[in-house]
């Protein structure tokens, strides 16, 4: 089927192909179809080649002017195409295109999300330049001047560690005039600190 200016439409019944040329045979494409590569739901064949659960997709060759094949062939992507996830646990995560993948973080639900509050610059992501992205986070946390660290009953925030007597058998108390149940290992006094308007704690 020849159209105007040179144009054509060329069906072949051996492959079952079909040729578009375009003005003087430039821009020629090939369709076909062919074994196509995995798809999310597919499985690869013997030696991982996709076998006889593989997906018939159609393929399509750019054509130089004379017929010869021009690059590489191209395969048509379907809805059944998609991405593959997996973390450290190796796990695979298939998902096809136009579906929902989530990101979440452990233990914070849509309320607690809408409260959370973070600290900038502790997690970092590294691309490896091939099919990798590692989170890192910081070995030297900044939580900020509002951050706290919880463990237990401890909590431990900017300047003080509170809920530790929960743990000692005979907790550490200190006052305007004594230490108690601290082992001395220098002289101590309990003094105050006028400059900074508050108790210290001074070893001598």
């Amino acid at each position: 089927m020849n159209g105007k200016d040179g144009s054509a439409v060329a069906i072949n019944g051996k492959d079952g192909s079909i040729g578009l040329n375009g003005k003087d045979g430039k821009d020629g494409l090939t369709f076909k179809s062919a074994d196509g590569a995995q798809g999310v739901n597919g499985e690869d064949g013997k030696d991982g080649l996709p076998g006889a659960n593989s997906t018939t997709r159609i393929v399509y060759q750019p054509t130089n002017p004379d017929g010869s094949s021009k690059g590489d062939s191209e395969q048509v992507a379907t809805l059944n195409d998609g991405l593959i996830f997996t973390g450290n646990n190796e796990e695979l995560n298939r998902h096809k295109l136009n579906t929902v993948v989530k990101v979440l973080g452990e233990g914070v639900d849509k309320a607690a999300s809408e409260k959370f509050k973070s600290a900038k610059g502790n997690i970092n992501v590294k691309a490896d330049g091939t099919d990798k992205l590692e989170v890192q986070m910081n070995k030297d946390l900044d939580l900020t001047s509002n951050g706290s660290v919880t463990i237990g009953n401890t909590v431990i925030n900017n300047g003080t560690v509170s809920g530790l007597n929960d743990h000692l058998k005979d907790p550490v108390t200190a006052s305007t005039s004594n230490v108690t149940n601290a082992t001395q290992t220098a002289p101590a006094d309990l003094s105050f600190d006028e400059k900074n308007k508050q108790q210290q704690l001074v070893m001598s």
